[in-house]
């Protein structure tokens, strides 16, 4: 289950949605009129701040999200994913309370989703280990957000360690890109070398994923740390204590 967005962020976000998208008035009250597009407010109007609040700049992200009933791919709020993205990730350390939002955001499906992978690695490993329980989640979603999330885990190394038995099993997933990304995450996640050296990739805030070399034919990348999952690593307890994916 996704981790639910708190009531205070949500009950500000329906509000917010509510002035874009014209809610249903009450019985007897005149509709108002519908914005145009040209007519919606930009970021820096949403905000009271001259220096938008991570909570802020998350609620603007939800426009994105096909799950929730305000999702409009020709609002203005969709338009300024890459900007909030961007904004969010020179947040620093505040940016802690978007952090999860960041992490639900690589699942959306928009072509440029994977710049909130990339706003996580910029905020580093201690904000990323936040979200380990939604980054897990992904792992089922789309391909491009199983393999981003797959890297940021191994961003975490042996911090996020208990996640390896969820992450391995992807080394035979279809994708031959999300192959070769486990395979990496793993190798960061446990120590072990599972990655020949010609196929090592440096994660950095600006990883894309055709930088990894994709796993094909298949087995080319992913089998080392195949054969280790299957002699030795699917046989450890990747969850010594409890909590230490849910810090």
């Amino acid at each position: 289950m996704l981790r639910s967005v708190n009531m205070r962020k949500l009950a500000n976000l329906l509000f917010i949605f509510c002035l874009l998208a014209a809610c249903t008035p009450a019985e007897g009250t005149p509709p108002p009129s519908t914005p145009t597009s040209s007519e919606l407010p930009t970021v820096a109007e949403w905000s009271s701040s001259p220096t938008p609040s991570a909570d802020a700049l998350s609620m603007i992200l939800y426009a994105s999200d096909p799950t929730l009933p305000q999702y409009d791919p020709d609002s203005a709020a969709y338009a300024e994913f890459p900007s909030v993205i961007k904004q969010i990730s020179e947040l620093g350390t505040d940016a802690v309370d978007a952090a999860d939002d960041l992490a639900v955001a690589i699942r959306f499906p928009r072509p440029d989703s994977y710049l909130a992978a990339q706003a996580l690695l910029k905020l580093g490993p201690g904000i990323t280990a936040t979200t380990i329980p939604l980054l897990l989640d992904n792992l089922h979603a789309k391909p491009e957000a199983r393999l981003y999330s797959a890297i940021l885990l191994g961003s975490e190394g042996k911090r996020a360690s208990c996640a390896v038995g969820k992450v391995a099993p992807l080394l035979w997933d279809s994708d031959p890109l999300v192959r070769s990304a486990v395979a990496l995450a793993l190798e960061k996640l446990t120590g072990q070398d599972l990655v020949s050296g010609g196929y090592e990739v440096l994660i950095t805030p600006s990883f894309l994923a055709n930088s990894i070399t994709a796993d094909l034919p298949e087995g080319k990348l992913a089998e080392k740390a195949r054969n280790w999952w299957n002699e030795a690593g699917s046989k450890v307890n990747w969850h010594p204590r409890y909590g230490i994916c849910d810090p």
